[in-house]
């Protein structure tokens, strides 16, 4: 909401708190896996949701990186990474169901 109505100084000051919630949840689910796997790719996109609002709150369009990135690339990151937790771990579920058959 903080984003949608252009308050910056409220959004950019819950991206903390909130990072620190999931990543807090995911210790405490350490034990499980396949909720702790979840929990890290939900850290991986509200830390890309984060730098992609504080790119738009405080950065111009035309900022770059090195290397033509953009910076809103770095979401991009964060977001595969989630992503790709979570393809590599059913990946490994279903390889290990496929060999426990064979």
């Amino acid at each position: 909401m903080a984003w949608y109505m252009g308050w910056k100084t409220l959004g950019t000051s819950m991206i903390i708190p909130t990072v620190a919630v999931a990543l807090f949840i995911a210790y405490f689910q350490r034990h499980h896996i396949s909720k702790l796997v979840h929990h890290i790719s939900v850290v991986c996109w509200i830390s890309a949701n984060s730098i992609w609002m504080l790119s738009e709150f405080w950065s111009p369009e035309e900022a770059r990186f090195p290397s033509d990135w953009t910076i809103k690339t770095p979401t991009l990151i964060f977001f595969f990474a989630g992503t790709g937790i979570l393809i590599s771990y059913y990946s490994f579920l279903l390889w290990k169901r496929i060999s426990k058959k064979g």
